[in-house]
């Protein structure tokens, strides 16, 4: 479902005065619940509430597994309608929602004073009955005014609506948008800095791009960074950036490059091994190895970063590209937490685990 619908389904409570998916999605900020626990403190039936959140779980908005729980994307989600409802009732979200045709009217009339008969020249606009019903309902609530001669412009309440339903629809399409990301980041997208999500641009590897995340790592590095340093988490084996990192690395800068131990084993096995081992005895060039599995993966030089998370096997990376100060700093930490117990990486045939390189 596309975001306008997931907002209205969420907020169109017309057929349904008590137990909506609004009120289910807040029993669900509490923690876990399956449908019977969720049934009885909303009053409603188990098949009711499977119908509230149906929506949501193929959204990624929800998990279904024996019990529904938020994900990081549903918390972000129902996060910016609480925003939204600190100014719009939900009916009223409801009302901008029902079409797809009652923001472009709004802007309409902002944009392009005049009457009734002239929206229905304008381009992409409906017709004149469905923009006859629309405007008399934007009247009734106050958000439109007519002049005697049926011009027709908006009240403040009306620019108000429009404004308010514009960012709630705008960040859920934005975290529609982030949730193959988030999905694969599995856990650890509970903790991800949600302003990090409405300034960032998402990547989905595919069949058909199988180098997205790779590509923008390289076009990060394809410049020094002011703060002097190239910081990641490898936590996967990547062809294109081996071939490539000996031409990235700038002799004046820091880079601090922490791989898991089955990347680190495919790195030393690879073709690419001499580019690696050849490179790590730059001076500036810290490379170490973390014994547990990484999380995620990425690559800052302290004012941008790419972040990637590579869920199972069978499934294609999804990432970001930012430049949010908290997804650096969340990210940066993440690092630390990691780094002082990683061990240098070693290219000798038997010593597999070096010893710990000194700061």
């Amino acid at each position: 479902m596309h975001a306008r619908g997931l907002i209205h389904h969420l907020c169109d409570d017309s057929q349904r005065p008590s137990g909506g998916p609004a009120a289910v999605l807040r029993s669900l900020q509490e923690g876990p619940a399956n449908a019977s626990e969720l049934a009885r403190a909303n009053s409603i039936s188990p098949s009711t509430v499977a119908t509230n959140c149906r929506p949501f779980v193929e959204a990624e908005f929800l998990t279904d597994v024996g019990e529904y729980e938020l994900t990081a994307a549903g918390l972000v989600f129902f996060g910016c309608f609480g925003d939204a409802t600190e100014t719009l009732t939900p009916s009223e979200i409801a009302v901008l929602s029902v079409s797809e045709h009652r923001l472009p009217i709004l802007r309409s009339i902002t944009e392009t004073p005049g009457r009734k008969c002239d929206l229905h020249h304008q381009e992409d606009l409906p017709s004149r009955t469905t923009i006859e019903k629309t405007v008399t309902e934007f009247r009734t609530r106050d958000w439109a005014s007519e002049d005697l001669s049926g011009v027709l412009s908006l009240t403040d309440a009306g620019r108000t609506a429009m404004a308010v339903y514009e960012e709630f629809l705008s960040a859920t399409e934005t975290v529609l948008a982030a949730t193959p990301f988030l999905r694969r980041l599995g856990e650890r997208s509970l903790t991800i800095p949600v302003a990090a999500l409405f300034d960032a641009t998402p990547i989905e590897e595919s069949q058909y791009d199988t180098d997205a995340l790779a590509d923008a790592v390289l076009q990060l590095t394809e410049t020094g960074a002011d703060s002097g340093s190239v910081i990641g988490l490898v936590s996967t084996y990547s062809p294109v950036l081996l071939q490539q990192f000996a031409t990235i690395l700038q002799d004046d800068i820091e880079y601090r490059f922490l791989l898991d131990a089955e990347t680190a084993q495919r790195v030393r096995s690879s073709p690419y091994r001499h580019v690696v081992e050849t490179a790590s005895e730059r001076p500036g060039v810290d490379i170490r190895i973390s014994q547990g599995a990484l999380p995620f993966g990425f690559v800052t030089d302290g004012e941008r970063i790419v972040v990637g998370a590579y869920g199972s096997p069978y499934e294609y990376p999804a990432g970001l590209v930012s430049t949010n100060e908290a997804l650096v700093g969340w990210a940066l930490d993440i690092h630390a937490g990691y780094w002082e117990e990683a061990e240098s990486l070693s290219f000798g045939s038997t010593n597999m685990s070096a010893r710990r390189r000194s700061m």
